[in-house]
């Protein structure tokens, strides 16, 4: 047996409501500037300095910059980047026993890269980044979902308004489908309807 008002209320949840997310991407390119300092300046340090225990051979803390594509930077990558920041700023990174000591100026050099590239990085995914649009099912959605929910041919929708059109003709515009607290009353009632006839058709 199952509790019929939380049944209601999460096929109210489930079907009243449609939620179309537009992602971030997850993957975007540096810019030309900073792909430009990178082949002239950053690589030759990174060689030099970080491959050794973030290389193909050895990867420290399980980060590798060897393999790094300006072309397609990841949240993966973008993790690294922070990581090497932080270190470099704290002169952590290359160790105190490095072989190869960092000299102050080169690390500026990496330390200005690495910010301008996180900026640039975050700027780029912040304006492809937009609000998930959220609306609710249009009247002949809603009518059709209902059906196919409870297995109940009848027209659930005639308790509904009529849902208005957008300038293309369509009843779906997510600007258009709002939901009032009247819209909210009747679409409980035919949702109970909707549940009572699906009770109905079970015990028959």
């Amino acid at each position: 047996m199952f509790n019929s008002k939380v049944f209601t209320a999460s096929a109210i949840l489930i079907i009243n409501l449609t939620i179309n997310p537009i992602l971030a991407a997850d993957v975007v390119s540096l810019s030309p500037e900073h792909r430009a300092t990178f082949d002239s300046h950053i690589q030759a340090l990174l060689s030099s300095h970080c491959f050794q225990c973030h290389g193909s051979e050895r990867q420290k803390s399980g980060i590798r910059f060897d393999a790094f594509d300006m072309n397609k930077v990841s949240s993966v990558d973008v993790e690294n980047l922070s990581f090497a920041r932080e270190a470099l700023s704290h002169q952590e990174m290359p160790p105190a026993e490095a072989d190869n000591p960092l000299a102050d100026s080169d690390r500026k050099i990496l330390l200005d890269w690495f910010e301008s590239a996180l900026v640039d990085i975050a700027i780029q995914k912040r304006s492809l980044e937009t609000q998930p649009q959220i609306r609710r099912l249009s009247k002949r959605e809603y009518n059709h979902t209902l059906q196919d929910i409870f297995n109940a041919p009848a027209d659930f929708h005639t308790l509904l308004p009529p849902d208005p059109i957008s300038e293309s003709g369509y009843d779906t515009g997510h600007s258009l489908l709002m939901v009032s607290q009247v819209d909210l009353k009747i679409y409980m009632e035919s949702a109970r309807i909707a549940l009572d006839k699906f009770l109905h058709l079970e015990k028959g």
